[in-house]
């Protein structure tokens, strides 16, 4: 079984992403290594945005990681259609990633779904560094 494992982050320097592998040094310094014609590339990034990939992919086939906001199409059980949304994160008591729905529950506490069960038209609408707004209930 073979499965993909990369990183992202946003640099320093000029707050782009990049992808590639994940090094963080003794002292909490962060970069992404990419390999690009068979030269390696370091970046500096920002530790608190590195997200890492989930294996999956939305309809569109863009990659999906970490702090990503996504949106996927939900049914009741009388078969109405309706647009859910939440931020992807990686739970170690579930031991997989979810989602995390921007509504909160009766008791106050968010709702989670797992990742894998969200995978009807599921769309990669943002993310939670650049997007703040769409957890937020602004722009759609």
């Amino acid at each position: 079984m073979s499965r993909t494992i990369k990183f992202r982050g946003k640099r320093f320097d000029n707050g782009e992403w990049v992808y590639g592998n994940l090094i963080i040094d003794d002292s909490g310094n962060c970069e992404i290594v990419d390999y690009e014609n068979n030269h390696e590339i370091r970046y500096d990034i920002r530790g608190e945005t590195i997200g890492q990939y989930t294996g999956m992919n939305d309809r569109g086939g863009k990659e999906i990681y970490e702090g990503d906001i996504i949106n996927w199409l939900s049914f009741t059980f009388g078969g109405q259609g309706f647009v859910e949304e939440g931020r992807v994160e990686w739970r170690q008591v579930e031991g997989c990633y979810v989602v995390v729905n921007r509504i909160e529950t009766k008791d106050g506490r968010e709702s989670i779904q797992l990742l894998i069960r969200c995978t009807r038209d599921l769309k990669v609408v943002g993310n939670i560094h650049d997007d703040h707004e769409l957890l937020e209930g602004g722009k759609q």
